[in-house]
């Protein structure tokens, strides 16, 4: 399955921490505030769980999706993804 996560965190030391355990966890950034991998459901109950401990529920947020490959395999991306070189990607493969 692939996980995608997605945070509006307004403490910049909670935000480089999550975005550093998402890394961890074996998610790939692929826009500033966006991260997509490969997972299993206990590496989404995880980050659950490290993003509960540190974000203010009052202020910030994090939206975490789960999809399957074929569903995966369905998005788009227009333009230049982040990190990236090329201009226009029409769908995306990551691990």
């Amino acid at each position: 399955m692939k996980i995608i996560v997605a945070y509006d965190i307004s403490d910049n030391g909670v935000r480089e921490s999550i975005a550093r355990f998402l890394m961890r966890k074996g998610l790939a950034r692929i826009q500033r505030s966006l991260f997509v991998g490969r997972g299993s459901g206990q590496v989404v109950k995880d980050i659950i769980r490290y993003c509960e401990k540190l974000i203010d529920t009052n202020t910030d947020c994090v939206h975490i999706f789960i999809l399957n490959d074929y569903e995966y395999l369905q998005a788009r991306v227009i333009g230049k993804p982040w990190g990236e070189s090329r201009e226009i990607v029409s769908s995306i493969e990551i691990i």
